[in-house]
């Protein structure tokens, strides 16, 4: 009970959380995004994740760059067998 009094509950509830979404991860029975959210649902329904915090990080816009290009392109060679052929 003295977890629970001090304080930290929060702190072990969440690291509990993020433990049990890597093994899902890792197992691979769900989509990533199925795990993704409900771990986001318990932080919130529990009230370690504020809901104006959610919120916002919700609404702040994120910008992809996709960078094409000679640097970027990979040029692979299947293996195949080359006869020599002598003249």
């Amino acid at each position: 009970m003295v977890f629970f009094s001090s304080g930290l509950w929060p702190a072990g509830f969440s690291l509990c959380i993020v433990a049990v979404m890597l093994v899902m991860f890792w197992q691979e029975r769900f989509p990533s995004e199925v795990i993704a959210l409900s771990g986001a649902a318990l932080f919130l329904v529990t009230g370690i994740l504020p809901y104006e915090t959610a919120l916002q990080a919700s609404r702040t816009s994120q910008r992809f760059v996709f960078d094409f290009g000679a640097h970027s392109m990979m040029r692979t060679e299947s293996p195949t067998l080359k006869a020599f052929f002598s003249s």
